[in-house]
C-alpha cells in the first residue's frame, strides 16, 4: 500500500467514525447556538463533518473512491446499529445498579431506560436515518463533481458550498422531518420551527467549513507532493 492509498483509508476511518458518532449522539436535543430557547438535534455538530471530509476525498481521489468511502460508511452503520439493537434485549445483570455506580441509579430498570433512550432506534427511524444518509452525500458527490467539470477545476468553494448545501437540504427534510413528528411527536409548528433552523445551522456550517477544506485539500496534496519527491 504506498502512501496515497494509506492517507485515503485514514480519511475513511474518519470518515466512519464521525458517521457512526452521528448515529449515538443524534437522539439529543441541545440548545441552539444564539438561540437556546431553540432545541437542536446534537448530531448537527457532528454529521456536516461528514460532507468536509466528502469534498477533501473527491477533489484529491475522485468520485469512484468517495462513491466507495460513502458506501462503506453505510454498511459501518448497519453494523453498528444491529449490534446495538441486539445488545439491547440482552438481559441484563443486577451488578449494574451496584451503589457505587458512577451513573447513581438505584435499580437495574432504570440503567436499561437509559441505555435505551440512547441506543435504541425503531426501524422506521433506522430506514429513514440510512436513506437521508445515502440520497444526501450521493447528491453532494454528484454536484460536487459536475461543478468540478464545468468550472474545469476551479472555484473550490463554489462546488463545496452548493453540494454540501442543496444536499444537506434533502438530509433535512428526510431524517429530521421523521425524527421530529414520528419519533419526538413534537406538533407541527414547533416541528417546522426546527427542521428550518436545523437547515440554517447546516447553511452555516457549510459556509464555515470552506476554509477547512481549502487547507485540508492543501496539506494533503503537499504531503502527496513530499512523498513522491521523496
Amino acid at each position: 500500500m504506498n502512501f496515497s492509498d494509506r492517507l485515503y483509508v485514514t480519511f475513511v476511518c474518519i470518515f466512519c467514525t464521525v458517521l457512526i458518532l452521528t448515529n449515538v449522539v443524534g437522539t439529543k436535543l441541545i440548545p441552539a447556538p444564539f438561540f437556546p430557547h431553540m432545541p437542536l438535534c446534537a448530531a448537527i455538530l457532528v454529521y456536516p463533518l461528514t460532507f468536509l471530509l466528502c469534498d477533501i476525498v473527491s477533489e484529491i481521489w475522485g468520485e469512484e473512491r468517495t462513491h466507495w468511502m460513502v458506501r462503506l460508511g453505510f454498511f459501518m452503520s448497519l453494523i453498528m446499529l444491529g449490534i446495538s439493537q441486539a445488545v439491547l434485549y440482552l438481559p441484563a445483570h443486577s451488578a449494574w445498579a451496584h451503589s457505587g455506580h458512577i451513573f447513581g441509579y438505584q435499580t437495574v430498570a432504570e440503567y436499561q431506560k437509559a441505555f435505551e433512550s440512547v441506543f435504541k432506534i425503531g426501524p422506521v427511524m433506522v430506514g429513514a436515518s440510512l436513506t437521508a444518509y445515502l440520497s444526501s452525500q450521493w447528491t453532494s458527490i454528484r454536484i460536487f463533481h459536475i461543478l468540478k467539470k464545468i468550472t474545469s477545476e476551479r472555484h473550490l468553494w463554489l462546488r463545496n458550498n452548493l453540494s454540501t448545501i442543496i444536499s444537506q437540504g434533502i438530509d433535512t427534510l428526510i431524517i429530521n422531518s421523521i425524527l421530529l413528528f414520528y419519533g419526538f411527536h413534537l406538533d407541527l409548528k414547533l416541528g417546522f420551527q426546527i427542521l428550518g433552523s436545523v437547515y440554517l445551522y447546516k447553511i452555516a456550517f457549510a459556509l464555515l467549513d470552506t476554509p477547512l477544506c481549502y487547507v485540508g485539500v492543501k496539506l494533503v496534496r503537499q504531503a502527496l507532493a513530499k512523498r513522491a519527491t521523496a
